[in-house]
C-alpha cells in the first residue's frame, strides 16, 4: 500500500519507481508524481474539505500515456485491425479516497478543479473534456457500486488536446484504473460476470466512451462518438519498442512488430483542434454511419447477419462486386428469396459514399496492414514507405476526413526525408506522424517545422512539433496489476 505522505518524498518514489518494469522508462515521473501528491495534500483540507489531510491516506499512482495509430485508419469499430503503439507524452495521476461522495478533479496543467458528484453528473459539466471523467464516473456508478466517500485525483498532462493522440482515451483508461484501485469494482458480482480479462476491460472502456452497453453492463450517454476500442486498447497494452498488431470485435492481439533500428517518430499536431466531442463529433460519426449502412444493406439483400463490416469482408461471399449491385439497385446483389423491390436502397450519392468507405476500409486492412507488416519484418523501408503513402491517399481520397494543414504536413515530411509519414486519429485535424532515423531526428524537425510555418503561419502558433519514441502502456503504483487487469497482459 502506497501513502500520500510516501509520493510527496522524492526519496522514496525515486526508489518505488525504480523498482517497476515500466515505470523508470517515464521521463520525469519522480517529480510529476509528487507535485501531484502534494497537490492532493492541499485538497483535502482545503477551506469547505476539512478532511484531516492525514499523510497516511491511501493513494494511487496512474499512468496512462497518448498513442499513435501507425495503421488501420478507422477500423476498430468496424471489425478490422490496426497497428499502434504508446508514446512517452501522458496523462499521470495521483489519487486517494476522501469523504466527500463524487470524484474531484485537479488539472494542475490549466489550474482547474472540478467535481463530478455520483449521481446527476451531467448537470456538473462545465466544459466539453469533462464529459469524458463524467461518463467514466456515471457508468462506474450504474454498472458497479455507488461509494459511500468520494476520491479525489490530481492529474498532470503532457499530450496535445485534442491532437488525434487520443487524449481522451488516455483520460478514460486514467480516471477509470483510479477509481478501480481505490474503490475495487471486482468485488462486485457485476465486475466478475462480465470483465475477465484486459481484451474484455479494453473493450468496456470503449463502451464507456461510445455509450453502448458491454455484455451485462448497461449503457449510459457516453460522450457522443460511436468509436471503437482502439484507443483504449493502445493505451492500456502497449509495450515499448514494438508496434502493436491487434483485431477488434473480438479484441484479440494478433502479433508485435519491431521499429527499424535506431529510427523514431517525430510527431506534429497541426494546431488544428480535432475535438471529437465537438466540432467533429458529426464527421467522425458519418463516417461510422457509411460502414453500417454498407453492412446492413449486405445483411438485408442476401438475408446474412453479419455482426461486423470485418467478418463480412473476410468470408468467402463478399466481393466489392456485389456489395456495388446491392446498393446500386439492380438485382445482380440481390439473393436467398429477397426481392429487389423489398430492399431499403439508399441514395446514388450516398452508395457512392459507402462503396468508397468499404473500398477504404477493406484495402487498408486486406492489403495495406500486411504488406506494412511484411515490409517492417523485413527491413524493407522503401515498401513500408509505400504502404503508408498508400494509407494515406485513401485516406484522404475515400475516407475524406484531411484537412488542408495534414495532407500538406504528410507531404511534406517525405520531402523532408521520412521514411514513411501519415495523418492519423479521427481525423477533421490532429497530427501527422513521420518515421525518421533518430541521428537526424532534431534536423528534420526543424525543416518540417519550418516548412510548416511557412505554409500556414496562422496554424504553426499552436502546433506542437516533438520527438516520441514507443513507450509502455498504462501501469499503476499501489494496487494490483492483476486485480485491475492489466496483468497478464493478453
Amino acid at each position: 500500500m502506497l501513502t500520500l505522505a510516501e509520493l510527496a518524498n522524492p526519496v522514496l518514489v525515486r526508489e518505488l519507481v525504480s523498482h517497476h518494469v515500466s515505470a523508470p522508462r517515464v521521463r520525469g515521473s519522480v517529480n510529476r508524481i509528487t507535485e501531484l501528491a502534494t497537490r492532493v495534500q492541499s485538497l483535502r483540507v482545503s477551506p469547505g474539505r476539512p478532511e484531516g489531510g492525514e499523510d497516511g491516506s491511501r493513494a494511487v499512482v496512474v499512468y496512462a500515456p497518448g498513442r499513435i495509430e501507425v495503421l488501420g485508419k478507422h477500423t476498430d469499430y468496424a471489425g478490422g485491425t490496426s497497428l499502434t503503439c504508446a508514446v512517452d507524452r501522458s496523462f499521470m495521476f495521483v489519487a486517494t479516497i476522501t469523504k466527500e461522495p463524487g470524484v474531484r478533479l485537479q488539472d494542475v496543467v490549466l489550474s482547474s478543479s472540478d467535481f463530478l458528484p455520483y449521481r446527476d453528473t451531467r448537470s456538473s459539466l462545465k466544459s466539453s473534456w469533462l464529459s469524458y471523467p463524467a461518463s467514466v464516473v456515471e457508468r462506474f456508478v450504474a454498472n458497479f457500486l455507488e461509494p459511500s466517500s468520494g476520491v479525489t485525483i490530481a492529474f498532470s498532462n503532457t499530450i496535445p488536446r485534442a491532437s488525434g493522440m487520443s487524449s481522451s482515451g488516455a483520460l478514460i483508461v486514467g480516471v477509470y484504473l483510479c477509481l478501480a484501485a481505490l474503490l475495487e469494482p471486482d468485488r462486485t458480482t457485476a465486475f466478475k460476470d462480465n470483465l475477465t480479462s484486459g481484451a474484455a476491460l479494453a473493450d468496456y472502456l470503449g463502451s464507456v466512451e461510445n455509450g453502448f452497453s458491454y455484455g451485462g453492463l448497461a449503457g449510459r450517454e457516453g460522450v457522443g462518438t460511436r468509436a471503437g476500442a482502439q484507443d483504449h486498447t493502445a493505451v492500456l497494452f502497449s509495450e515499448s519498442g514494438t508496434l502493436g498488431h491487434f483485431g477488434y470485435r473480438p479484441l484479440t492481439r494478433l502479433g508485435r512488430v519491431a521499429l527499424p533500428e535506431n529510427s523514431c517518430f517525430v510527431v506534429a499536431s497541426s494546431g488544428v483542434r480535432a475535438q471529437k466531442s465537438r466540432g467533429a463529433l458529426e464527421p467522425y460519426n458519418n463516417v461510422v454511419a457509411l460502414a453500417e449502412t454498407g453492412l446492413s444493406q449486405w445483411n438485408q439483400a442476401y438475408g446474412s447477419s453479419y455482426a461486423t463490416l470485418g467478418s463480412l469482408v473476410r468470408s468467402g461471399d463478399f466481393t466489392m462486386e456485389a456489395l456495388e449491385g446491392v446498393l446500386g439497385g439492380g438485382g445482380g446483389g440481390v439473393g436467398r428469396g429477397v426481392r429487389a423491390d423489398d430492399l431499403d436502397r439508399v441514395e446514388a450519392a450516398e452508395a457512392r459514399a459507402v462503396i468508397d468507405r468499404i473500398t477504404q476500409f477493406t484495402e487498408e486492412t486486406g492489403s495495406i496492414l500486411p504488406a506494412a507488416i511484411r515490409a517492417l519484418e523485413l527491413g524493407d523501408l522503401e515498401a513500408f514507405g509505400a504502404a503508408v503513402e498508400r494509407s494515406q491517399e485513401l485516406t484522404d481520397k475515400l475516407l475524406r476526413n484531411q484537412v488542408a494543414e495534414t495532407r500538406f504536413l504528410a507531404h511534406s515530411a517525405r520531402k523532408c526525408g521520412a521514411i514513411a509519414a501519415s495523418a492519423f486519429g479521427a481525423g477533421f485535424g490532429g497530427s501527422v506522424w513521420a518515421l525518421v532515423d533518430i541521428d537526424e531526428s532534431g534536423q528534420f524537425m526543424r525543416q518540417w517545422m519550418l516548412e510548416y510555418g511557412t505554409a500556414y503561419p496562422e496554424r504553426i502558433r499552436n502546433a506542437h512539433f516533438f520527438v516520441d519514441s514507443t513507450g509502455p502502456g498504462a501501469f499503476v503504483l499501489g494496487a494490483s496489476p492483476e486485480r485491475l487487469l492489466l496483468e497478464p497482459k493478453f
